[in-house]
């Protein structure tokens, strides 16, 4: 696997929480900083779809908080791509940039979700791999991984999302890595009990919701099997 830097310090940026807590009182961060060693995905084997380049080193929390109390800092990003049209998809493994923080890892699992994409906006769910199976490169678990989760999907336009299982007491948070280079509408994020205060309970612009110099898309790849689904090779 090809590296893009060594193992740096992490930099955390936090919000208080509605409640308004006390910088002395614990509680997960929006957002991280990092120059840790990032990996590409490994672009020799089935790979379907790349949007992990250009790197921009933010990685915005989506994760759901097991602790005890902490339902509202759960968030979950997401971001859209297209099958393109007469092909059809079968995505067997999802992977992801990220990055842990207040905390060295590793999260229990994860769940990935599947959107109807419309008008640039998340739709509907159509599938999910609740507490999917996660595999690592190299030997070290630093947040970027390899996500079970087997889907089918005809042409069109759709949202992903991924969201870790994770004890913030014992784990910390993992971090949703962006990149700079915007695809289609961009990536989308919320915070449904609003613990961030940020009032993005539904699916926002990431940019508009968490604005500390992250990219504009979040940085991941799928790996499967394409087939031609035209008409003409239906029967």
């Amino acid at each position: 696997m090809l590296a893009k830097g060594l193992l740096m310090t992490v930099v955390v940026f936090g919000l208080l929480g509605a409640n308004g807590l006390a910088a002395s009182d614990v509680r997960p961060a929006i957002s991280a900083k990092t120059k840790q060693r990032v990996f590409f995905p490994n672009r020799a084997a089935a790979l379907l779809y790349d949007q992990s380049d250009n790197d921009n080193g933010s990685g915005i929390v989506s994760a759901n908080f097991l602790d005890t109390g902490l339902d509202p800092y759960d968030a979950e990003g997401a971001d859209d791509f297209t099958v393109p049209n007469g092909k059809a998809w079968t995505i067997t493994e999802v992977y992801v940039d990220g990055t842990y923080f207040d905390g060295a890892g590793s999260a229990d699992s994860f769940n990935v979700t599947f959107y109807k994409s419309k008008n640039g906006k998340v739709r509907r769910a159509i599938r999910s791999c609740i507490n999917a199976p996660y595999r690592f490169d190299s030997q070290f678990d630093n947040g970027s991984d390899y996500i079970a989760c087997k889907t089918k999907l005809e042409a069109g336009t759709y949202f992903v999302s991924v969201q870790a299982n994770t004890f913030f007491s014992t784990a910390g948070e993992w971090g949703w890595l962006t990149n700079n280079t915007v695809r289609q509408s961009g990536s989308k994020w919320r915070n449904p009990g609003d613990g961030f205060a940020t009032g993005c309970t539904n699916f926002g612009s990431t940019l508009k919701c968490v604005p500390v110099d992250e990219g504009g898309d979040y940085s991941f790849a799928f790996y499967g099997k394409e087939r031609d689904a035209s008409p003409e090779n239906s029967n």
